[in-house]
């Protein structure tokens, strides 16, 4: 039989890794680890600390941007990368 804890740290683990996001500012263990910090809003943990066990503690560097203004920053990046994209290979088209 599995324990509850089991189950909602599963549950909680595969929320993240469909709503997260890569974190701008990686939490402490994650830099300690060198692994890339996933988070979403559903937990105050990243998912390298989650699945470390839980017992871990996610310490976050304070921010100067919410993760909010970054995830902003870096969609608005995606999308000129694939205008810059777009641009280049109608360019070259016979």
């Amino acid at each position: 039989m599995v324990c509850r804890s089991s189950v909602r740290k599963n549950n909680l683990t595969t929320r993240i890794e469909e709503e997260g996001f890569r974190a701008v500012i990686p939490c402490e263990r994650c830099v300690r680890l060198k692994r890339v910090c996933f988070r979403a809003e559903c937990s105050d943990k990243c998912l390298g600390c989650i699945a470390g066990g839980g017992r871990a503690k996610c310490v976050m560097s304070k921010p100067t941007y919410s993760d909010a203004e970054w995830r902003k920053l870096v969609k608005m990046q995606q999308e000129i990368a694939a205008q810059r994209k777009e641009s280049v290979s109608s360019s070259y088209a016979p």
